[in-house]
């Protein structure tokens, strides 16, 4: 299998560098996945989508307030406007093409806003801010139950959570009242605000298994 990963931007010392992750590439090996890295500066983007049998959005820097028509607060750093536009393109060629995605916290925070969410911009309490051993709950009416535990230890590391959730999206799970969890009603997509990529757990294993299944169940059509 072929995963598109959107890059992400550091600029140190004048120079912009556009990277992925190491852990999310050794997520993709560990399931004998072939990682295609998307560029923002690339104008072979659609090319390159049309390779992949799978999305994986990273995590990253805070989404533009403007996508949910709010002001930036003070803590939302290092917004990026190519990356932002970078994802909302491969996002709109999944959904047009029924390409799987999974998304991972920045990820998981995109698509929601995609579909029409907005977010808490900061987490006053910051009580998800660093945090190994956070209790996830699937909810009642999860579609994931028999396939996830019903509850689980998560990691988090995020400012920012849902607030008004995007139309279609479905809530799979919560940690402390904060959803942590997401997949969507008709399109083949699941979403986690912890960092799976750096959880070497069931669950995770879970989860990847998952996303697979959407790639197989795409593919078989």
């Amino acid at each position: 299998m072929k995963i598109g990963v959107t890059c992400r931007i550091l600029t140190e010392d004048g120079t912009r560098k556009e990277f992925v992750n190491e852990a999310y590439m050794e997520l993709l090996d560990k399931y004998d996945m072939v990682p295609i890295v998307l560029s923002s500066t690339t104008s072979s983007l659609e090319e390159l989508l049309e390779m992949c049998d799978g999305v994986l959005l990273p995590g990253g820097d805070d989404i533009d307030a403007k996508y949910y028509y709010q002001d930036n607060h003070p803590t939302n750093v290092l917004v990026d406007p190519k990356i932002d536009v970078l994802d909302y393109k491969v996002i709109d060629y999944c959904l047009k093409h029924n390409v799987p995605i999974l998304g991972i916290c920045r990820g998981f925070q995109i698509l929601n806003v995609y579909f029409g969410g907005t977010l808490v911009q900061h987490i006053e309490d910051n009580s998800h801010k660093k945090n190994y051993d956070d209790l996830l709950v699937l909810e009642e009416t999860s579609s994931l139950k028999g396939i996830l535990d019903d509850k689980f230890i998560i990691n988090s590391f995020h400012h920012q959570c849902i607030d008004k959730l995007g139309e279609g999206l479905k809530i799979e799970g919560k940690s402390k009242g904060v959803v942590e969890l997401i997949t969507h009603k008709d399109y083949p997509l699941i979403a986690t605000q912890y960092h799976i990529e750096q959880l070497n757990d069931i669950n995770s294993e879970r989860t990847m298994k998952y996303f697979i299944s959407l790639i197989m169940e795409k593919d078989s059509k």
